[in-house]
């Protein structure tokens, strides 16, 4: 007995040319989302976040860093550290403003 399979139609299903472009717009997307300064820090903190076992980030930014907690934290920095001990090895100074 021959088997009949049915074509896949549908909304839901892309082919061939339409699922690549697809793939390729997204992934240009993510790319271009991590290169740009103004949102980087969307791509960054969730990535530190699980870095530094599921704990905020001390977020530094313009020579001082702030912990999680103070005054003035925020998601949006330049660079991210697990511990204050990686912050003052790379330079930077705590926040006494937010205390």
């Amino acid at each position: 007995m021959k088997k009949v399979y049915k074509k896949q139609t549908g909304k839901g299903v892309l082919k061939g040319r339409k699922k690549i472009k697809c793939i390729v717009l997204g992934v240009g997307l993510v790319v271009c989302i991590g290169l740009s300064p103004f949102t980087r820090p969307l791509i960054a903190y969730p990535y530190y976040i699980v870095k530094c076992g599921f704990l905020l980030p001390i977020v530094g930014g313009l020579g001082v860093y702030d912990l999680p907690g103070q005054k003035y934290y925020t998601f949006y920095g330049f660079r991210y550290f697990c511990t204050e001990q990686e912050a003052r090895e790379a330079g930077y100074v705590k926040n006494l403003l937010g205390e």
